[in-house]
């Protein structure tokens, strides 16, 4: 992976770009496109895996969703003013965000179809074994709050047996009540990554009915309204800021005057400290309720809601590794 990260590599890239985008005729083009094109393709999926932009498992995704634009993007770099490494840099943390965001409300939208009609958690849409909807769920249940459906959780275990051997190993830890309060805790956490087999993977292990689990995070994602209220308005400011950059940038390679040229290049600074933030806010927000709020909902102090996360955290990696807890 470093060799196309070299300044050599970067240098040699960059000047080919350039030719093949001044270039007049087909036949220079058509001399030029295979190591360009064969190379920006490398890069824009080495650059998100190399600057941890994505996860591994949305890497595929990202990529085959950027890929339909390389002409475009091949023939922009001529505006840039950046090094060639530096302009997919930009480019690729972007789409990284922009894939990442349209891929969460494609996952809400299942969610939120999944909820509306309970019947729908059935053997016909998993193929993992699922306790199915039944209706002996609590009376009132959609009008409990979350501390009622933790209370509930807390003391319901109906005694079925979860599904594979790691599922029963955790199942019987969790019949433990200070366990599931901790693996409770431990869920609210969790950035947002469930899905309708996530959902039934968590009934199983805490061995309640699916419509309690939905019912669960239904609340949940109220609670973290206000980080998606957040995280919407922080990308929205970090894509202008980056645009805003991209043009600050491409104006300091054509300002001869020294004076404006220091304006210029204070303007990029404080925008890049603006976008940076941005950055911060989403990375921040997208990772669950803070500690903080799930000590006032359990009402407890937050250092022992750390201690619980990190002891939860501590028993599931011993259960992945074979150990005993």
């Amino acid at each position: 992976m470093n060799r196309f990260f070299t300044e050599e590599a970067d240098a040699f890239i960059g000047q080919k770009v350039i030719e093949y985008n001044r270039a007049s005729t087909d036949k220079e083009k058509l001399t030029l496109e295979s190591i360009v094109k064969e190379r920006t393709g490398i890069l824009l999926y080495l650059i998100p895996q190399r600057n941890l932009y994505i996860k591994e498992e949305d890497l595929s995704g990202y990529y085959l969703d950027v890929i339909k634009d390389i002409d475009r993007i091949i023939g922009s770099y001529a505006i840039s003013g950046r090094s060639y490494i530096a302009y997919l840099t930009q480019i690729c943390r972007y789409r990284c965000m922009r894939y990442i965001r349209k891929k969460e409300k494609a996952e809400q939208t299942e969610i939120a179809m999944l909820r509306s009609d309970p019947a729908l958690y059935d053997y016909t849409l998993l193929s993992e074994p699922l306790l199915p909807y039944t209706s002996e769920s609590p009376s009132g249940m959609a009008m409990m709050d979350m501390k009622g459906i933790i209370r509930y959780i807390l003391g319901a275990c109906n005694g079925h047996e979860s599904g594979n051997e790691e599922e029963n190993i955790l199942a019987r830890h969790l019949e433990s009540k200070v366990t599931r309060r901790r693996f409770l805790e431990y869920l609210m956490h969790l950035p947002q990554v469930e899905d309708a087999r996530f959902l039934a993977g968590v009934s199983r292990v805490l061995r309640v009915d699916c419509s309690i689990i939905a019912r669960f995070y239904e609340l949940r994602r109220s609670e973290l309204s206000d980080s998606h209220n957040a995280i919407e308005s922080a990308e929205d400011i970090a894509a202008r800021y980056w645009k805003l950059i991209a043009t600050l940038r491409h104006a300091i390679t054509k300002e001869a005057d020294a004076e404006k040229l220091g304006e210029l290049m204070e303007a990029v600074s404080k925008a890049e400290r603006i976008y940076r933030k941005r950055l911060r806010i989403i990375r921040y927000a997208k990772r669950g309720l803070p500690h903080g709020r799930i000590a006032e909902i359990f009402s407890m102090p937050r250092s022992t809601v750390s201690n619980d996360i990190s002891k939860i955290k501590h028993l599931l990696s011993s259960i992945k590794s074979g150990m005993d807890y």
